[in-house]
């Protein structure tokens, strides 16, 4: 005759290790994992102010993930004025890609882009994540010269004609 076998408790593979007392818990997920950190914010430069003349830069901070956070997405339109939509690949650093994504927020025209402000640079550039290449293209001098008197005010300002 065999004796029965009495039940074992079963015993976690990682055991927690008792916390020092008067130590608060540390947090953890429903799973009992520990919590992911959060991402950290990302100091991108802005502009502080934007001319057709120039643009003082600034850094602010956004988080990576998630552009909407430095408040300042650009009022788009529902469509293009009468007229119809400019052709924003005139603009240095626009090409097809970007000018379909800059349409699918509403942007049709030079004078929108002309008329960002410091935190609408930030948002957009931080939504396309362009890490400050709006100011180094001068997306805004640029839209503001084709906004003003076309191909031919481009050529005054900068030297040469748009893209």
């Amino acid at each position: 005759m065999t004796a029965a076998a009495e039940p074992v408790a079963a015993t976690p593979k990682n055991p927690a290790k008792p916390a020092s007392p008067g130590a608060p818990p540390k947090p953890t997920t429903p799973g009992g994992s520990p919590p992911k950190p959060k991402m950290a914010a990302k100091a991108v430069p802005v502009a502080t102010s934007v001319s057709a003349k120039g643009i003082s830069l600034a850094k602010i901070s956004i988080q990576d993930d998630k552009p909407e956070l430095a408040s300042g997405k650009p009022s788009g339109l529902s469509e293009p004025r009468l007229g119809g939509r400019d052709d924003l690949k005139l603009i240095a650093g626009i090409g097809p890609k970007i000018e379909t994504i800059l349409n699918g927020l509403g942007i049709y025209h030079f004078d929108q882009i002309a008329g960002w402000s410091p935190k609408e640079v930030a948002w957009v550039d931080g939504f396309l994540k362009f890490n400050g290449r709006i100011l180094r293209d001068q997306w805004i001098g640029q839209a503001d010269a084709l906004a003003a008197g076309g191909e031919k005010e481009y050529v005054l300002r900068f030297g040469k004609p748009p893209r």
